[in-house]
């Protein structure tokens, strides 16, 4: 070995068991996982003021299942019902098309959020997984929030008409 090699070798060795290097890992790990708990509140809030807004005959799963979604490893499998299954089959029992038409969306869209983590456990495809799970994440997000609105205006013009 060379004196260049042993020397990198040994200031790698020094920066990361440098006290305040991973002082600085740590606190910005535990800034990321409190953003990663504010934006899942938000965004459990979000569908549970969707599947409150749906009417009792449509509904498919309870809207308090919604806060369920963000907790750790048992909230993957709320995901699994909520997600595709009590949002996109819920729309799907309107009988506006616009609504049907964003239920099949959501239904898709939801599928894939909740398949996306496992297929993220092959260790090639995770960047790639990440990126299109906030990507999906997101769209989804915003579908929602759309759906609730349309859901909420059209509920009050049929009562308005009533």
């Amino acid at each position: 070995m060379s004196q260049e090699t042993i020397t990198n070798i040994s200031i790698q060795s020094t920066a990361t068991s440098d006290p305040q290097s991973l002082l600085g890992i740590s606190i910005a790990l535990v800034i990321m996982v409190i953003i990663f708990y504010i934006f899942s509140i938000a965004f459990s809030f979000s569908v549970y003021k969707l599947l409150k807004a749906i009417p009792s005959d449509k509904k498919i799963s309870p809207p308090w299942l919604a806060w369920m979604l963000f907790i750790p490893i048992v909230g993957y499998i709320f995901q699994w019902i909520v997600l595709p299954f009590g949002v996109g089959n819920a729309l799907k029992k309107y009988q506006e098309m616009e609504i049907k038409l964003r239920g099949d969306t959501l239904f898709i869209l939801g599928l894939i959020l909740v398949i996306l983590p496992i297929v993220s456990l092959i260790p090639m495809t995770f960047p790639f997984t990440a990126i299109t799970g906030v990507i999906i994440y997101i769209i989804y997000w915003v579908k929602i929030v759309q759906v609730r609105k349309i859901i909420l205006k059209t509920t009050t013009t049929d009562s308005a008409e009533q």
